[in-house]
């Protein structure tokens, strides 16, 4: 059995990277690419962030990336599928959590990890499977952490991309609202969660991070916050030290950005909007 697992989703750019690189310096903690004192690429499981690229070809196709290997993420959210997408306990097949199930024991040997260290993943689309997922790893205590991030500045990443054409980029709001409004309905049924602010993780580092070990039940280690001699992932030092704080207020909205589109997203995430005091930058 995994002991106390923890999964961090939210959107593609929208900090699940930054705060799963942080949570990894955890000495207690581990990943599908190791620990902090032995990190390594794998054949079987690839050298990435998250699980559902990652593992693509060994996981259940469920726990897959629905836009492909390497795909977006800026789909599973759309109006038309995020019921297809949405999956819960009645969903789970027993052959589906042996499979997944397998695989998470073969990466605690491939790292020879003790029973009481934390597996660690990151996703956008488990956004929408977290009833899911705790449902196949029962009983073990899975703990969800979400980061939201203000939709004013978000939904402009597709337009930064030059993803899809216009029409499609501007699906993006329904992404945000309609992912969000499934994990706060799914929430009721889940153990652990917590709802976290991306621009908390940015602009108060270390006190956002105290505060998220305290209700992972973890240690608090000052690695854990960017700094010049991190030993994690040094290819993506020169992305995360130092900080970039000006991505808070604009990724791409101050060049798309103008009051036709601000206003779409104020219809559509009045909710996230509402309950975590966004506003346009």
């Amino acid at each position: 059995m995994m002991y106390k697992p923890i999964y961090i989703v939210g959107y593609p750019h929208g900090g699940c990277t930054l705060l799963r690189n942080m949570l990894r310096e955890n000495e207690n903690i581990y990943t599908i690419t190791g620990t902090k004192k032995e990190t390594k690429k794998t054949k079987r499981f690839g050298s990435g962030s998250e699980g559902h690229n990652s593992l693509f070809n060994i996981i259940p196709e469920t726990l897959r990336n629905p836009d492909g290997k390497g795909g977006p993420c800026w789909q599973y959210g759309w109006d038309e599928q995020i019921d297809h997408h949405h999956l819960t306990e009645k969903d789970v097949k027993l052959e589906d959590a042996e499979q997944y199930l397998s695989v998470m024991e073969d990466i605690k040997r491939e790292f020879n990890v003790s029973n009481t260290m934390r597996f660690l993943d990151k996703s956008q689309p488990y956004l929408v499977k977290t009833r899911y997922i705790q449902k196949i790893l029962f009983p073990a205590d899975v703990y969800f952490i979400y980061v939201i991030r203000n939709p004013y500045v978000l939904c402009y990443k597709p337009f930064k991309w030059n993803m899809y054409g216009k029409e499609k980029r501007i699906k993006a709001f329904e992404q945000v609202a309609n992912t969000y409004n499934c994990f706060v309905n799914d929430s009721e049924y889940l153990k652990h969660f917590k709802i976290i602010k991306f621009e908390d993780v940015v602009l108060s580092t270390r006190r956002t991070l105290k505060k998220l070990c305290n209700i992972l039940e973890l240690n608090f280690e000052e690695d854990m916050t960017p700094h010049k001699e991190s030993t994690i992932e040094s290819n993506l030092k020169p992305k995360f030290y130092p900080l970039k704080t000006d991505v808070v207020y604009d990724d791409g909205r101050n060049r798309f950005g103008n009051k036709e589109l601000d206003g779409m997203i104020t219809e559509k995430c009045a909710d996230i909007i509402e309950s975590f005091n966004y506003s346009i930058p």
